[in-house]
């Protein structure tokens, strides 16, 4: 079984630098399907990995609190099905 109920499909990722004097960012953008809706996420930081894994954690967790929210709509009887 998934960890994400829906998965995440990652559609576009980018990159951007920006230099500052001595210091650079670096601005990462995903665009992904996550709970059933195209979703973005943007996020800067020192390196590519940080700005990319803090864009894709807003991703997992908007995906999770649909599932959650979906979860608490759904009958108690079909919840403990399983």
């Amino acid at each position: 079984s998934s960890a994400m109920p829906w998965g995440i499909k990652v559609r576009n990722f980018s990159c951007s630098l920006f230099s500052a004097g001595h210091k650079t960012d670096v601005n990462a953008v995903i665009q992904a399907e996550a709970a059933g809706k195209l979703v973005r996420a943007e996020s800067y930081s020192h390196d590519i990995y940080s700005a990319a894994a803090e864009a894709y954690i807003d991703i997992a967790n908007y995906a999770a609190a649909v599932f959650k929210i979906h979860m608490h709509e759904m009958p108690e009887h079909i919840m403990q099905k399983g």
